[in-house]
């Protein structure tokens, strides 16, 4: 049996402190890596020159294009603060959330936490599932209390963890009046725009405004992506550069975009499907048959789709995949 060789499947690789020198991206590329993301949820701009800098000149090096993707970080709710040890939450024990900044746990606040999004306690609704750290922590509202800033919520501890300072908040029943983009999130496009970054993947996608929304910001600020090979078909974007804005990639990881995908699809030059916050948020049975999906109607429509999330996992630790996830890529 022939080796085929798949010119249409592309590695992208998330760059990280282990793999940020010049030596690293160029092994990378060497073993296949297209695409270098930058998740900008982590880390300084500075922090950020250096692996442009560094991926740019492994690309002058090598003789191989290889693209940017800047990843925006979106609305992401987190839990407030806590105590530094953290504080080990039983199923059935009762806690609140409340809306002035406090250190959850604390003395006074031994079963009381805050959050990053101001609007929270206004907009979950009794019986409504609260998900903290990726689901390690399931709660469910029992009640709203109290006016103004006095307001809480009473939650019931479904699933008991550790949880500590700015885990993350999945609220797959809630719907929520979150911005698109966060003030961090503008101030990252306009580095990615003046460091001619590649793509832009666009988190917690919802509807298809929000793409137009980053569309405008870009327009506005006359953003042109590098160009170098993406219109020869290396990622498989049609976007015409005259268009000024860099190809958007959206981030399927919440359950209304998942209602609003055609819209979705249709404003995006590509897809991601973001199996981390979706399987947070779904039953895993669903994100699978999820996926199928989406990358049928991005094939039918022409447009590149990329899978994320525990992709080739066990190789971490071994040097050959599991039989499941052969099938998986």
């Amino acid at each position: 049996m022939k080796k085929t060789d798949f010119l249409m499947t592309k590695i992208i690789a998330t760059l990280g402190p282990a793999t940020d020198s010049l030596e690293k991206i160029l092994e990378l590329i060497k073993a296949g890596v297209r695409v270098f993301r930058i998740n900008f949820s982590h880390g300084s701009f500075n922090d950020y020159d250096k692996l442009i800098d560094n991926i740019r000149n492994a690309e002058e090096k090598s003789g191989q294009f290889v693209g940017i993707l800047g990843d925006l970080s979106g609305p992401k709710i987190r839990v407030g603060k806590v105590i530094p040890e953290g504080v080990t939450l039983k199923n059935g024990q009762e806690l609140k959330f409340v809306k002035k900044e406090i250190i959850g746990g604390s003395f006074g606040f031994e079963h009381s936490f805050s959050t990053t999004y101001p609007q929270f306690i206004d907009e979950v609704k009794e019986g409504e599932r609260i998900l903290l750290d990726d689901g390690n922590i399931q709660l469910k509202c029992i009640a709203k209390k109290g006016l103004g800033g006095d307001a809480l919520l009473l939650c019931e501890v479904v699933e008991g963890n550790l949880l500590t300072t700015a885990k993350g908040i999945n609220l797959p029943d809630s719907e929520l009046s979150l911005p698109s983009l966060t003030e961090k999130d503008y101030e990252c496009l306009e580095y990615a725009i003046k460091k001619s970054v590649d793509y832009l993947a666009l988190s917690f996608v919802r509807r298809g405004e929000d793409i137009r929304h980053l569309k405008e910001k870009m327009k506005q600020a006359n953003a042109r992506p590098k160009g170098l090979g993406i219109t020869s078909g290396d990622m498989g974007f049609s976007t015409s550069f005259e268009d000024n804005y860099i190809p958007i990639i959206s981030k399927i990881e919440k359950p209304q975009a998942i209602d609003n995908l055609e819209e979705i699809l249709e404003e995006s030059d590509g897809i991601m499907v973001a199996r981390g916050d979706l399987g947070v948020e779904m039953d895993l049975a669903e994100v699978a048959l999820l996926q199928k999906k989406i990358i049928n109607m991005c094939r039918h429509n022409m447009k590149p789709v990329i899978v994320a999330t525990q992709m080739l996992q066990s190789m971490i630790d071994n040097p050959v995949p599991t039989r499941a996830e052969v099938s998986d890529v």
